[in-house]
């Protein structure tokens, strides 16, 4: 079982630092780390100081090894020189490094692979909705009840070459008169042909079921609260029979990062148990669709972990992401393309010869995608699919449709004098993002029927400044 280890926790430690390749030179040194800020390693001498790099630039380390003074082993990935200064015959360096790993020491990049890795993730255990508890009322005394608690078993589901499994742990603490316990949800990884992978591939699919999450709990973006892995390299034999293979805990920068809030599940828009007997299928659907609308997919995620973005940028980011979908998944143009070369090759004919060079230029560019729909066509295409959507959000479909679009050739060009008012644009935008989390849903296999059921049972979604 993974233990908990919270991302939101900043530590400093300090130990030994050395290169792989150079174990002889150990270089005392802190090490501090946040979740937001990434981690530092501050260190009282150089590594490789014979090295006449560093006297022409900065320096990069794929791997530096660690031994803490509590004996704990460490290893930094990816590591890059910030600073460096020089005092006669001693000095003083910094490094930053984007991933760090407790309780083992890769030597080489290749090395670090994992058989199984286990995360947590804020508001996971909300939105799972399964603590083990249950309450029984009056059986032995009217007046009163009891509680039990009964560890939940295990879920496992196949999705493409690997198998997700919802596990749980439990945790209890007792303070003087009170005991406190419940069951902690925790998602591992393992794929099926049992070998091991490179961590990227394992990141790759908790950062796509990350976004899942995300898009579920709605409210807030889902972050990244503990993640541990078990590798072979971690394996200790004593004897026959007694084999320990401690887990590696594995901490990176998210950059970010925000602590959970109590937002209570009922504010999500979809939870687990509406989707329990069908999960396999819809995650399937949205490593699938992740694949093939993943500009789509990232336009969306990276305004989400992003509110702070200009608020002009968010409509730009939203409206993007709307033309890209259409583009994949309807007739994106008017004509065919063979019909359209005959058209296009027309027109470039009749542009005068005179024309100034840049403006004939200009014209070629234009015509170019002169056959791909508007954006308001777009639009039109995909909210008449949406229409019980927009009867929720903005009645009058038409002018909602002419405010993006003036919006949009007012923010890529700034050519009018169009006013735009700051609380405008927010509602506008507001509706742009349910617009493309209800997109999402129908993607992965919600039809319209049940996505206005969600939408309607969840007041914040309904609610627009």
């Amino acid at each position: 079982m993974v233990e908990e280890k919270e991302f939101s926790k900043e530590f400093e430690c300090r130990g030994k630092w050395w290169l792989p390749d150079n174990p002889e030179l150990k270089i005392s040194g802190v090490l501090k780390f946040s979740p937001t800020n990434g981690g530092t390693l501050k260190l009282d001498g150089m590594l490789d100081p014979e090295s006449e790099v560093y006297l022409t630039r900065m320096r990069d380390f794929p791997i530096i090894l660690g031994l803490t003074t509590d004996n704990e082993e460490i290893t930094l990935k990816d590591c890059f020189e910030i600073s460096y200064e020089l005092y006669g015959n001693t000095s003083i360096s910094s490094i930053d490094f984007t991933s760090l790993f407790k309780k083992i020491h890769f030597e080489k990049e290749e090395d670090i692979k994992f058989k199984s890795i286990d995360t947590n993730y804020s508001y996971l255990d909300e939105w799972i909705g399964i603590s083990g508890l249950s309450f029984k009322y009056g059986e032995e005394d009217k007046d009163g009840f009891s509680i039990t608690y009964k560890p939940p078993d295990h879920f496992m589901i196949s999705i493409n070459d690997f198998k997700l499994s919802l596990i749980f742990k439990t945790e209890y603490s007792m303070e003087l008169n009170k005991f406190y316990t419940h069951a902690k949800a925790y998602l591992r990884i393992e794929f099926n042909d049992g070998k091991e992978r490179s961590f990227k591939e394992f990141l790759d699919i908790f950062n796509k079921i990350k976004n899942f999450l995300s898009l579920c709990v709605w409210v807030k973006p889902v972050y990244y609260m503990g993640i541990t892995g078990k590798t072979e390299l971690n394996k200790r034999v004593f004897g026959d029979k007694i084999t320990l293979q401690p887990a590696v805990e594995i901490l990176f920068q998210e950059r970010y990062f925000q602590k959970e809030i109590d937002i209570g599940s009922f504010s999500f828009l979809v939870r687990f148990e509406q989707i329990r007997e069908r999960f396999a299928i819809i995650l399937s659907n949205w490593f699938n669709k992740a694949e093939l609308l993943e500009p789509f997919y990232n336009l969306y995620f990276g305004l989400l972990y992003n509110l702070h973005l200009y608020l002009g940028l968010q409509f730009l980011s939203l409206t993007q992401a709307i033309e890209f979908y259409h583009r994949k998944i309807y007739s994106g143009n008017y004509v065919c393309d063979e019909e359209y070369n005959a058209i296009y090759n027309d027109l470039l004919q009749a542009i005068p010869q005179k024309t100034n060079d840049g403006l004939k230029e200009r014209l070629k560019t234009y015509l170019e995608f002169g056959n791909e729909f508007t954006l308001r066509k777009r639009l039109e295409d995909i909210l008449r699919e949406l229409d019980w959507l927009m009867a929720i959000l903005f009645e009058r479909k038409e002018e909602f449709i002419n405010e993006v679009v003036e919006l949009r050739n007012y923010f890529t060009h700034y050519s009018s004098e169009l006013s735009v008012d700051d609380r405008e644009l927010l509602h506008i935008v507001e509706i742009l993002n349910r617009i493309v989390a209800a997109i999402m849903l129908k993607e992965i296999g919600f039809d319209s029927e049940e996505l206005e059921r969600l939408f309607n049972d969840n007041r914040l979604f309904r609610k627009i400044l």
